[in-house]
């Protein structure tokens, strides 16, 4: 479950984020590169085979945005399949709580950012696992 608010007075989004077991064996992980600028949009997903497994992100004041990097991690005995993008889960200024859909994991996120409402919408990437 990803869930987050926008506070329109400090002009940022608080998180929440769940977590579900996703591994039998320990995953080959690591964190990617910062995907965007301040104000950029962005499209992120995880290496072929590899799901989300964290994010982290910084604020700055003047441009009241976030830079992002992600965190992926994938075994070598399971491929991805049925890979789908949701639509946009959220307005600008807009709290929303999404779900990853039952059997799936998290493989990817896009944003944009918009000035007059220093805010971001997003969407995500999805993906079922299948042993390979």
């Amino acid at each position: 479950m990803i869930s987050s608010i926008h506070h329109n007075h400090h002009e940022d989004r608080l998180w929440d984020f769940s977590c579900k077991k996703s591994f039998d064996t320990p995953p080959e992980c690591f964190w990617s590169p910062y995907a965007n600028w301040f104000d950029e949009a962005f499209t992120f997903t995880c290496p072929p085979n590899s799901i989300l497994s964290g994010m982290e992100s910084y604020h700055d004041n003047k441009h009241e945005d976030r830079r992002w990097k992600f965190y992926c991690c994938r075994v070598t005995n399971y491929c991805n399949y049925n890979c789908y993008w949701t639509p946009y889960v959220n307005n600008f200024d807009e709290q929303f709580t999404w779900h990853v859909p039952n059997m799936n994991d998290l493989a990817g996120v896009d944003s944009y950012h918009e000035n007059k409402h220093e805010d971001r919408r997003w969407k995500y990437m999805y993906c079922a696992r299948r042993s390979c």
